[in-house]
């Protein structure tokens, strides 16, 4: 269908050829994928609850001649840009256009749980689990369901991501497309949970080790020192301020040696590189997170199947979350934290 009649909703700029747009699949309402992301939602709840078209309220002064509605037993030939659709087909799969109320031997769309929610402003781009219409996976999932993904097919690796599926689809999407990996937030406030939560359980405990290593070191270090240079130490430190912390460093090479020097310092050093390689890691942890995904939805394939198995199944059962193994690694980690506090 050619948009460039229509404009944008949201930023009310005109489309143009190489626009990346996405279409609303309950009143086609076109967007810019950037508009549509910036909203979350189709911005026209009104229309979903009346099952109108966005399109036909907005049609231009001059409307394009198109073949009228056919239904049979085969097609629905869509009245608003002229493509053949399948009999079942709930709306067009080149534009969007509603085709539910020319067809009454259709199901309702989407089922009638997915207008039940839609009062609330749930996102209907996001009600993956209602939708079965392939024609929209690329707007919903932003993964093709059979387009091959490094040996691996869209509808497996949606069927692996579990949890925030539309997320991390999405970015999946821009790895495969630009090879460009957003910002994980998850990953850089949480870490290693982050990992554990994700059954990345290696990485977790690489990353485990990175977060307590600093803490292991100054915890040597606390040993080390003796009780009078502690003293001195803790006087000196509450002594210092920003205007005469050279004093205190001053002070630290005067009284100590080179080995109780690197036992202080080595812990604030561990501390600032732990921050950059969490900065590094978030930077590619959904890049590492798709190369996990292929490599175990491959492994799950190579095994033999049993009688009545799904391959799919043991797809969602090998990926997902583990939200036990995360929880557990916390309430480790306060444990630790409190044990050593109290030394």
């Amino acid at each position: 269908m050619d948009f460039n009649k229509y404009k944008c909703p949201v930023c009310e700029k005109q489309f143009e050829d190489n626009d990346d747009i996405v279409v609303c699949p309950k009143c086609g309402a076109p967007y810019h994928r950037d508009c549509y992301q910036i909203k979350n939602k189709c911005i026209f709840p009104e229309l979903h609850k009346e099952h109108k078209s966005w399109i036909e309220l907005n049609k231009p002064d001059e409307p394009e001649e198109v073949p009228p509605v056919e239904v049979d037993n085969n097609i629905i030939i869509c009245k608003h840009c002229g493509h053949k659709n399948p009999a079942s087909a709930n709306v067009c799969e080149r534009c969007g256009f509603v085709l539910e109320k020319y067809n009454k031997n259709v199901p309702p769309f989407f089922g009638e749980d997915f207008y039940d929610n839609d009062d609330d402003g749930n996102n209907p781009f996001i009600r993956i689990g209602t939708i079965n219409s392939d024609p929209f996976s690329d707007i919903l999932h932003g993964l093709d369901n059979d387009k091959d993904y490094d040996g691996v097919s869209g509808k497996e690796l949606i069927s692996f991501i579990g949890p925030r599926e539309f997320y991390y689809s999405f970015a999946f999407r821009s790895i495969k497309k630009r090879n460009y990996s957003r910002f994980n937030f998850a990953s850089f406030f949480f870490f290693e949970l982050w990992y554990f939560y994700r059954k990345q359980y290696l990485k977790g405990f690489i990353c485990l080790s990175l977060t307590l290593l600093p803490l292991i070191m100054r915890l040597i270090a606390s040993f080390f020192f003796s009780d009078e240079f502690k003293a001195q130490l803790i006087e000196q430190a509450n002594a210092a301020s920003y205007s005469n912390i050279n004093t205190f460093v001053d002070w630290l090479y005067t009284n100590a040696s080179t080995l109780e020097i690197a036992m202080y310092v080595l812990p604030e050093l561990l501390l600032i590189l732990v921050f950059v390689i969490k900065i590094f890691l978030a930077f590619n942890a959904n890049k590492n997170y798709y190369r996990f995904a292929v490599k175990k939805i491959k492994k799950v394939k190579s095994l033999p199947l049993e009688e009545n198995e799904d391959v799919l199944e043991k797809i969602r059962d090998a990926g997902g979350v583990n939200f036990s193994a995360a929880f557990c690694v916390f309430i480790c980690e306060v444990i630790l934290y409190f044990f050593i506090a109290l030394l």
